[in-house]
């Protein structure tokens, strides 16, 4: 995001998507998953994504558009980290399980 963000300022599509996705792990972290609040914020979050994908960029901005339509393509698996507790906002984890068997990877020139 931090890419097209600063590729595409002119645009504002981008920045507005990446403050969904700030909003989104902002609101994970914070409230509690049954509250009323954190339905009503969702809720919001989920309007405001259905909203900016009805204003797609510029088709002249290729690599934003087709992230674009990969979102798009993408938007019922989005968001559903709002949906499901058990579901983190991020793939840290899977991160952190993978890197020792790339870095030992790496070190044997099996890359």
């Amino acid at each position: 995001m931090n890419y097209l963000n600063e590729r595409y300022t002119a645009q504002g599509w981008s920045h507005q998507f990446q403050q969904l996705l700030y909003q989104a792990l902002s609101l994970k972290k914070q409230e509690s998953f049954e509250s009323e609040k954190y339905k009503d914020k969702r809720i919001g979050i989920i309007r405001g994504f259905e909203n900016l994908l009805e204003q797609p960029p510029d088709k002249k901005f290729k690599e934003l558009y087709t992230f674009y339509k990969r979102m798009r393509r993408e938007q019922q698996n989005l968001f559903i980290f709002l949906y499901i507790e058990e579901v983190p906002g991020d793939n840290n984890a899977s991160e952190r399980a993978i890197r020792n068997i790339k870095v030992k990877q790496k070190i044997s020139g099996q890359l």
